[in-house]
């Protein structure tokens, strides 16, 4: 037998080892990165879920209508206001400019036709606030209601629908229904205990055909 065949090495075996080592390595990878997605999808669909829960709750505790989000607003800005107030013990105005936000274009056409029967409407309702009923942010507030309704009724439209808003309380008012309260808790501790009648429920929105103006916004409202 010749030397160089002799020392010829036979074929070693592949390492088998180092391939499962591989393959366990993969493997457990593939394990950490479905589970790592399988939790961003879990708290990503939590996420979305509680704020389609806050979404539905912004809806329902305001007053109108609800929006299409998918719908682009359209807005007709009117000439300012500037109205004397009604308080008697001093002069004061306030200075009001209002943009009210329609259905779309053609009711937005039609309602430059009615412009002064709505400006009429809505400068009596200006003029029979006080300063201090519009001072106040819930002031504002209920203004805008009230705009929103005398807007509508001079258009000859329906306020079926349209809730409003928690009625601002001015200062006096708040002493005097803290005064009554007080006298009926009073009256109420002296006297037997009777059953007292459920409270009424909160007003909710009735099903209507769509308002013609969707809302009143206020740009300037300044108070002197």
């Amino acid at each position: 037998m010749s030397t160089a065949a002799a020392e010829a090495p036979a074929d070693a075996p592949k390492p088998k080892g180092n391939l499962k080592k591989l393959l366990l390595i993969a493997l457990a990878a593939v394990v950490v990165l479905g589970g790592a997605g399988a939790g961003v999808m879990i708290f990503l669909k939590k996420k979305q879920a509680a704020a389609e829960q806050a979404g539905e709750a912004v809806e329902e505790s305001e007053p109108g209508q609800r929006r299409d989000p998918k719908v682009l607003p359209v807005f007709v800005p009117m000439e300012p206001f500037t109205v004397n107030l009604a308080d008697k013990n001093a002069d004061r105005f306030a200075q009001v400019t209002v943009s009210l936000e329609v259905t779309d274009d053609k009711v937005a056409s039609q309602l430059k036709a009615f412009m002064p029967a709505v400006r009429g409407a809505m400068l009596m309702t200006l003029t029979a606030r006080t300063a201090e009923e519009l001072i106040d942010p819930q002031g504002k507030v209920y203004l805008s209601y009230e705009l929103h309704v005398a807007a509508l009724r001079a258009i000859g439209a329906s306020t079926k629908g349209l809730v409003p808003p928690a009625p601002a309380v001015t200062a006096a008012a708040a002493a005097a229904a803290a005064a009554a309260a007080s006298a009926a808790s009073a009256a109420a501790s002296a006297a037997p205990a009777v059953a007292k009648p459920a409270p009424p429920k909160p007003a909710q929105r009735a099903d209507a055909e769509p308002l013609p103006i969707v809302a009143v916004h206020f740009s300037n409202f300044i108070i002197q």
